[in-house]
Formats: structure tokens, C-alpha cells, sequence
């Protein structure tokens, strides 16, 4: 009997890949569940609503939502005091992923199955772009739902949330390209991201002296 989650991984990755690749390919393993619960969980609003579907299924299956789900988490998290905090458990499950990269890098020299890695390489690039664009998208959203409610004449919070958003675009064209890659799973669709993400970024680009008129976020359609 295996005397902990790490050594069961590494005797799974040696049967796989062979001996002198177990001790990375074991930690990267263990790793996984980290960077998915971060990517695609939000612990804030899961510690308020409880664990069953702690994420409003803004994630469901292979389709990633746009702003109402979004918008739910953000008020369920207490609004803008949440959003280091999200932007953090975002950046950790990137990190996370980056993590992995390296530790099948470094078991390179070892691997006896060569096919087998080059799948689990392409699966992490797909993994890495998805929680890329994640991480930007969550962020984003939050920080233009702050800027709605009341940062209108933030500059620096206007700036963030545009710079976010930006990269959530790029993020989820790179994480398109990424699910074409040989042995990738299929990219993940758009179930309302793209125009969430063109929607506030309209709503960014609004100059600020005209940002007073804009009609409040309690009365703005969703």
C-alpha cells in the first residue's frame, strides 16, 4: 500500500514512463488537481455558498460563459474587495501549470515513452492558455464590475481592467490555436466569453467625462 498521493503518482508515472522519470513526472501529477480547482474554482464564493458547483457553472463541461455568470460570482465574493484575491488563485493555477512544464522538461532525459509525452506535452500547453485566459477573463470581469459600481473616474482600475481583458482575448485565441496541436483535446467554446469580453471593453473605452452619463450597473442589462 502506497504511503502517500506522491509516491502513488511516481509508481504510476515509473510504470508508464519509466524509472528515472518518476520522481517529475510524480510531482507534476500531484500538481494537477491544484491547477484545476485554482482555474476553475473561485474559493471566496465557494466559501460563502457552500461546495456544490462553487463556481455558478460559468465553466460547464467544455463551454466557458459570459458576464451574468460572471457577475454572480463577483457580488457572491463581496464585490471589489474580492478581487486580489481571485486575481492570486488565478495566478497561482498558472503557475501551477507553468510548474508542470518544467517538471517534464526535467524528466526528459528519462522517458521511455516518448509518444506518451509528447501527449502530455500538448495537453499542458492546452491547459496552460485555457487557465491564461482564464486568470485574465475572471479578472478582467471583476475589475469592470468594480468600475460599474463605482470606480467610473479610476483611472488605474479602468487601465487594469482593459490590460485584463486584452489578454483574455489573446489568451482564448492562443488556447483555440493550442486545442489543434497533435493529441490536444478540443479547444474549449464560447458560450458568451468573446462577447463579454467586447462588451466591457466598449464599455472601457467610454472617455471619462462622458462615464458619469453611463447608466448605473444596478439598471445596466446583463
Amino acid at each position: 500500500m502506497c504511503s502517500s498521493d506522491l509516491q502513488l503518482a511516481r509508481d504510476w508515472a515509473a510504470s508508464r514512463f519509466g524509472a528515472d522519470a518518476a520522481a517529475p513526472l510524480g510531482e507534476l501529477l500531484v500538481r494537477s488537481p491544484r491547477a484545476v480547482l485554482g482555474g476553475f474554482y473561485l474559493g471566496c464564493y465557494a466559501r460563502t455558498h457552500g461546495p456544490w458547483t462553487p463556481n455558478t457553472l460559468w465553466v460547464r463541461d467544455d463551454q466557458v460563459g459570459g458576464a451574468a455568470k460572471l457577475r454572480e460570482l463577483y457580488d457572491g465574493c463581496g464585490g471589489a474587495a474580492a478581487i486580489d484575491e481571485v486575481a492570486a488563485e488565478k495566478a497561482t493555477a498558472v503557475a501551477e501549470v507553468e510548474a508542470m512544464q518544467q517538471l517534464l522538461q526535467a524528466a526528459d532525459a528519462g522517458l521511455a515513452d516518448r509518444t506518451l509525452a509528447a501527449t502530455v506535452a500538448a495537453g499542458l500547453e492546452y491547459e496552460r492558455t485555457l487557465l491564461e485566459c482564464f486568470q485574465s477573463y475572471v479578472t478582467g470581469m471583476f475589475r469592470w464590475f468594480a468600475y460599474q459600481d463605482g470606480g467610473l473616474l479610476d483611472p488605474a482600475l479602468r487601465a487594469q481592467a482593459t490590460t485584463d481583458l486584452e489578454r483574455a482575448r489573446l489568451a482564448w485565441q492562443a488556447h483555440q490555436a493550442a486545442g489543434l496541436l497533435p493529441n490536444a483535446p478540443t479547444p474549449f467554446r464560447d458560450a458568451g466569453i468573446t462577447a463579454a469580453i467586447d462588451g466591457a471593453l466598449e464599455g472601457l473605452a467610454t472617455p471619462l467625462e462622458q462615464a458619469r452619463v453611463l447608466p448605473s450597473a444596478a439598471t445596466r442589462p446583463r
